[in-house]
């Protein structure tokens, strides 16, 4: 159950970061090992963002997953630096990224966890 949040000062208009966190969360499938279908994907433009002293184009990422290893993330980081660079214009340097490995005995959904589903 990946959820990536992208947040960053770059504006887009509603339909824009709709299809983006779309293409997001497809573009993700391959490199995180996930079907698309269980991937999350947010995308909020907009933000008042200041990163490294400035208010240039910026993006402040999350990526959460279950089964996330340490081992995972300087891949993921290379996927996402590229994604802000392609999609958002944010130069790979301007984006910070956090990494979060999920329990599954905290992560809901369809009324229970991953690692006691709901009968």
């Amino acid at each position: 159950m990946p959820c990536i949040k992208i947040e960053t000062n770059v504006s887009l208009d509603p339909a824009k970061a709709k299809a983006l966190a779309l293409k997001l969360a497809q573009d993700l499938a391959a490199p995180i090992g996930k079907p698309v279908d269980r991937i999350l994907a947010v995308i909020e433009p907009g933000m008042a963002l200041s990163y490294r002293g400035t208010s240039d184009p910026a993006a402040f990422v999350e990526l959460k997953s279950i089964g996330l290893t340490a081992d995972d993330c300087p891949a993921l980081a290379v996927f996402i630096g590229e994604f802000l660079e392609r999609e958002l214009g944010v130069p790979a340097s301007m984006g910070l990224i956090e990494f979060k490995p999920l329990d599954p005995g905290f992560t809901g959904v369809n009324k229970g966890t991953v690692a006691k589903p709901a009968n």
